[in-house]
């Protein structure tokens, strides 16, 4: 019998090559707010989940639901307002469980994210840590968790970290943008560790997941396993751009120095300087998860890192196109 699947948030980043992966494992019901008729599905239902009440159409016939649809990438005041995401992450995912519950579908896979735990800065987070998270993105997501697992008769969550691969939007696309640019300054080896994941690795998290028999119930934490600093993505985004090594570096004391002068400058100015210890922090901070479970019970195993991914998502951003 071959499994239906509606995936939410199909239009984006890793909501495309979910699509493109389940397709030939079964039917595919694409849906977003915009969204092309054409694409790697077999049906797309226009819809917005925290929006117009959802077309009946939607869950009808579902095995199940890839839960990808979301918000996030905010800034400035928006990151502490706890408003901007509750639509869409919280009550968006409220709506579609219960659609989902009501026409008898049982597994819901959430993409949730590792914003769930508190700050890890400076230590290794453990899957099993009690999650207590420090921003409104994360406590958004975290509320989102409980909708899904108090809903459904199958919810299984993934929480992600920082996805690249081509095409990829956020942080480390402006970075290296701004390295392409030469407008990122050239920084010491500060050895910091965050966790990652390939976007092609998340999506085959979630194929297990929504598969696995295993899966139903559990929490995952999905990285590639591996821990990188700042410097090792400047060095490894020079390279893939074709820079030489920079001749200097601006030394670790003068960034903490000029971080602490912009917290100054935020308080005489009434508006936050562009560079400060905030900023430093989410520079040269240490962002590390486990995440062992989902190899051990479901055989996860990430193919992909980010050094040897880094010159096909320089080729995307020089083209404007993704080269996956």
């Amino acid at each position: 019998m071959t499994a239906r699947f509606l995936v939410t948030g199909a239009s984006g980043f890793l909501g495309l090559r979910a699509c493109a992966a389940l397709y030939p494992r079964g039917f595919v019901r694409a849906t977003a707010r915009h969204l092309p008729d054409a694409g790697p599905w077999h049906e797309a239902v226009r819809a917005d989940l925290a929006g117009a009440p959802l077309p009946p159409s939607l869950l009808q016939g579902i095995d199940a639901v890839i839960h990808l649809a979301g918000t996030a990438h905010r800034h400035g005041a928006a990151l502490a307002d706890d408003r901007v995401y509750a639509a869409v992450n919280v009550e968006g995912t409220r709506r579609l469980c219960a659609a989902a519950s009501a026409a008898g579908v049982r597994r819901l896979v959430f993409a949730s994210s590792v914003a769930v735990f508190a700050d890890a800065d400076g230590r290794r987070v453990e899957e099993d840590e009690t999650a207590v998270p420090a921003t409104a993105y994360g406590r958004s997501k975290l509320a989102a968790e409980t909708r899904v697992r108090e809903s459904m008769a199958e919810p299984v969550v993934l929480r992600f970290p920082l996805l690249y691969g081509p095409g990829m939007p956020g942080n480390l696309a402006r970075m290296v943008e701004a390295v392409a640019a030469r407008r990122f300054p050239p920084i010491p080896p500060v050895a910091n560790r965050r966790s990652m994941l390939h976007v092609d690795d998340a999506v085959a998290a979630l194929v297990l997941a929504a598969e696995s028999p295993r899966a139903a119930g559990r929490t995952y934490t999905v990285t590639d396993g591996r821990a990188y600093s700042t410097h090792d993505v400047y060095t490894w985004a020079r390279s893939a751009l074709g820079q030489q090594p920079p001749r200097f570096v601006v030394p670790d004391a003068v960034l903490r120095a000029l971080a602490r002068v912009g917290d100054v400058v935020a308080v005489v100015a009434r508006r936050r300087a562009p560079f400060d210890r905030a900023a430093y922090r989410k520079l040269f901070g240490s962002a590390e998860y486990a995440s062992d479970a989902i190899g051990r019970e479901l055989g996860f195993a990430p193919r992909h890192g980010l050094e040897e991914t880094l010159p096909t998502i320089v080729v995307a951003l020089r083209t404007g196109r993704d080269t996956a």
